[in-house]
């Protein structure tokens, strides 16, 4: 199986490219067709720096208002703390993988675990 490995600088823009695609979700244009969004968007890139610091100061607390909305949404509907349970196997293998030993019981194996990841 081959790997497919990138850049740091390739992760982030992968990131920065989700984001803003998450954007286009929240304000509501993701059934907007490609071409006519993209439309909009070069229209916005020649009239934004032609506005009025009023008007730009406007459009970003109307932004900022819909991501603080969203933040809260989003921690109201998240469940708290989930724990990831592996199985003692797995636990095994990680800490040989991180140059650890195995310990002896396994009630240990997790304390190892976490001092081998600091």
């Amino acid at each position: 199986m081959k790997t497919i490995l990138h850049t740091k600088e390739q992760g982030l823009r992968v990131h920065k490219l989700a984001t803003l695609g998450g954007l286009v979700a929240i304000a509501g244009l993701e059934e907007i067709e490609a071409a006519l969004l993209l439309g909009a968007l070069l229209e916005l890139a020649q009239q934004l720096p032609r506005l009025e610091l009023r008007h730009v100061t406007q459009l970003r607390q109307q932004g900022l208002k819909k991501l603080s909305e969203r933040k809260q949404q989003k921690m109201t509907c998240k469940p708290p703390h989930t724990e990831v349970k592996l199985p003692l196997d797995d636990i095994k293998k990680l800490i040989i993988k991180l140059g650890g030993k195995v310990p002896a019981f396994s009630k240990d194996l997790v304390p190892e675990l976490y001092r081998l990841m600091r």
